[in-house]
């Protein structure tokens, strides 16, 4: 939890350090223990959804990619996958894959009670 604070104010600082932060966010993952996800949800979640926010700032691509997979795989529910599915449509827009991430995005809108026509 320390590390989780540390990170947050280092992101929130008025010249944000986003290298800092995500040292603090990567030794806070390593702190958890092995069945984290069972044990320690809510903190592994926020964890990982910062760790995947600062690497976004970085162009740390890869870290990003597998973090919000693996996010995705443990997300309990709906709303705990919400941030990561729509920081996933940003990576994709940002890897110029706008098919994948118009799927993605409209998949979103749908379960969440909007639908567009298919064309």
């Amino acid at each position: 939890r320390i590390n989780l604070a540390a990170g947050k104010h280092s992101m929130s600082t008025t010249k944000s350090n986003y290298q800092q932060a995500s040292g603090y966010f990567e030794a806070g993952i390593l702190l958890l223990n092995t069945n984290h996800w069972d044990t320690q949800y809510s903190l592994s979640l926020e964890l990982y959804e910062l760790s995947v926010a600062v690497s976004f700032m970085r162009g740390k691509v890869q870290t990003v990619s597998s973090r919000l997979m693996h996010i995705l795989s443990k997300a309990k529910s709906f709303d705990d996958a919400l941030n990561s599915r729509v920081l996933m449509a940003k990576l994709l827009v940002s890897q110029m894959r706008y098919a994948e991430a118009t799927t993605g995005v409209l998949a979103i809108l749908s379960s969440l009670g909007e639908d567009f026509p298919k064309d």
